[in-house]
């Protein structure tokens, strides 16, 4: 701007020595005018010298779009060089209709284009060459004045002519308001909130909740870097409404603002967030990179409850500091949590179907990337009807239960297919809870049951202080114990601590499988092999040669007996490990039998034999390893008979 008044300074002291009659009387350089259709004829009231000095556009009025007209072919010119202007006349097909405006604007070149030198100087050369120079100096200014009429629109939207400001994104091709701009996004704070830690936020933020559902297809709702209080739960009612902070997960405190807080103040909120509808089924609810926490003792609510609800995502989100429960996922059918931080003094994740009328159970549940720290209850707690569950790729430490199978007096639910993998749940040195459990199903008396069904624990960890089992399944008092848990499996996996076995059953209709390579100690430092399962229930494994293991002993794919020794022996199902084994040197020929007592089809056991010597051992009837000659022998029952399945040399 100083610039540009220096200019004009400098060509009104130039023409300071003009004649005393104006050749630019006006200060004027632009015109616009409000086209009607009809009208042809469009004065220009300000001198130009050229018709090509001439800039002329239409813009249509309700989007802002700039259309450029070409002089012959749109438009012709009358009146060049004088004083008092001259006309734009538009050809006939080039009309400016209703709807849009019509702007004429003077636009000189910015170069000196009279050598004085070489055609000599002349009054009236002088006098253009001034003109100019005016001319000049009006359309910098002009432009200026534009400019600076942009910015200050753009620095208040609400000043006058500020929301209708149009503007074109570098590179797009057509302009918007800015107040269309803006609202592309939905701002707690365009709304009142505060997010300094100190004021209530609640009512700016349902606010902004509400604005965002009156979107026919969903919008998301924005929390800048702060820390918002809230004394009441937050109500998300609308379809595809997504709740999202910056991308850094901080603690949003006044002094870093590297993330946004929302944080409950008062006792008794039941939840930070509820998402449920007003009445039926709630769609496509998003929540992201926001931190989730309560401010002060006694309050303990849920970070967000979702109730009948269906295509719900969680990500990237931290829950803690006086949460109860992390994520409580009530009668929902398909449902996203990945990158979930959480230390809660109840459960991470509670699943359940309680109370819910479009859902009566929740199913097509994912989990990945579950970091949890410190639940007194479970990271993962199922309560309720409850089918296809998927957990995979978590950290889990200092809990009693990694997965919890909860069943309260007075319910009776099911647990359909429940696949856990690549999860750790670890509990050393440090754990206030002792004897804790990877997965744990239970039910509450005998009165009720819970059945839990096609259970698959693949590739996990599970560390554990002074603990008797790893995974445990218990209903033995229950009359339906006989087909309540079932298809239990175990594949693979690092499994430390117990002290007694792997895997508790406590009723004989009770089935589980174990395969894979898998390691089982009672301590996850130094310690010994511990049987795989305990209890009446039946176990099996899969079929795979010795000599795949890496050592015997202590790495195992099945649960393996202790030596023989040089005996003979009797094989009761879910009395002796499925995997038995003659180490010790034969000095007779020795005979292994196969009972059918409590034997079903499926059931199957494989015979070892690594100790050598000049005797025989017969498997079963089926098989007979020869003398000096280390092999193994499969062998299964049908369901009438055991049947040779499989032998080998090792």
């Amino acid at each position: 701007m100083k610039l540009t008044r220096l200019v004009l300074s400098l060509v009104l002291a130039l023409l300071a020595a003009s004649p005393a009659t104006a050749t630019v009387p006006s200060t004027a350089s632009s015109v616009g005018y409000t086209c009607n259709g009809v009208t042809t004829a469009y004065p220009a009231p300000f001198r130009f010298y050229a018709a090509g000095d001439l800039v002329v556009a239409k813009t249509e009025t309700a989007t802002g779009a700039v259309t450029p007209l070409v002089i012959t072919t749109d438009y012709s010119v009358a009146g060049a060089g004088v004083v008092s202007g001259g006309t734009v006349n538009l050809v006939a097909g080039s009309r400016c209709g209703s709807g849009f405006t019509l702007s004429i604007k003077r636009t000189v070149t910015l170069t000196q284009g009279t050598s004085f030198r070489s055609v000599g100087v002349t009054s009236q050369g002088v006098e253009q060459a001034a003109d100019r120079a005016i001319m000049a100096a009006q359309q910098i200014v002009r432009d200026q004045d534009a400019r600076d009429d942009t910015q200050d629109a753009a620095l208040a939207l609400g000043a006058v002519g500020g929301s209708s400001t149009f503007v074109t994104s570098t590179g797009s091709s057509t302009a918007r308001t800015l107040a269309a701009r803006f609202a592309d996004q939905v701002n707690v704070k365009d709304f009142g909130a505060a997010g300094d830690g100190a004021t209530d936020d609640t009512a700016a933020i349902q606010a902004a909740i509400a604005f965002a559902e009156t979107y026919a297809g969903g919008a998301g709702v924005y929390f800048p870097p702060g820390f918002y209080k809230i004394s009441s739960t937050l109500r998300v009612r609308g379809n595809y409404i997504r709740l999202y902070g910056p991308t850094n997960v901080g603690d949003g405190d006044a002094a870093h603002k590297i993330g946004a807080v929302i944080s409950g103040t008062v006792g008794g909120m039941g939840a930070l967030v509820l998402v449920q509808a007003d009445s039926g089924v709630i769609y496509g609810s998003q929540v992201d990179h926001l931190h989730l926490r309560t401010d002060g003792a006694g309050v303990d609510p849920i970070g967000i409850s979702y109730f009948d609800a269906s295509e719900i995502y969680a990500s990237d989100l931290r829950l803690g500091q006086g949460l109860a429960t992390g994520l409580k996922i009530n009668g929902v059918g398909g449902a996203w949590i990945d990158r979930v931080v959480t230390t809660t003094t109840d459960a991470g994740i509670q699943i359940t179907a309680s109370g819910t009328v479009e859902f009566t159970a929740t199913s097509y549940v994912w989990i990945s990337g579950l970091n949890l720290w410190e639940s007194s209850t479970a990271a993962i707690l199922i309560t309720g009807e409850a089918h296809d569950i998927h957990v995979s790729d978590s950290w889990i430490e200092h809990t009693p239960a990694g997965v919890l199978v909860r069943h309260d007096a007075g319910t009776t639910f099911s647990v359909e297919g429940l696949t856990v993998s690549d999860t750790t749940v670890f509990n050393g040195a440090a754990t206030p809870y002792t004897n804790s459990r990877f997965f744990r199903a239970t039910a509450a008396s005998s009165a009720d049951f819970v059945s839990v069904r096609n259970v698959l624990l693949r590739n996990c960890r599970n560390y554990a202080l002074s603990a008797t089992y790893n995974v445990e399944l218990l209903d033995g008092t229950n009359a339906h114990a006989s087909t309540a848990m079932r298809n239990v499996q175990i594949d693979g996996g690092q499994w430390y601590g117990a002290s007694a076995a792997v895997l508790n059953m406590d009723a004989s209709g009770y089935s589980a499988a174990f395969r894979g390579q898998i390691y089982a100690l009672n301590d996850y430092q130094a310690g010994a092999a511990i049987p795989f399962a305990a209890g009446s229930g039946k176990y099996t494994r899969e079929s795979r040669p010795v000599s795949e293991l890496t050592n015997p002993a202590v790495s195992v794919f099945n649960a393996m007996g202790t030596d023989r020794g040089d005996n003979s022996a009797t094989l009761v199902v879910g009395a002796d490990a499925p995997t038995q084994w003659w180490a010790t040197v034969l000095g007779a020929n020795r005979t292994v039998t196969c009972s059918t007592t409590g034997a079903a089809n499926g059931d199957n056991f494989r015979v070892v034999r690594t100790g050598l010597g000049a005797f025989t051992l017969d498997v079963c009837g089926l098989k007979t390893i020869p003398n000096s000659t280390a092999a193994f022998v499969d062998v299964a029952y049908d369901g009438s008979a055991w049947r040779l399945t499989g032998y080998g040399a090792l």
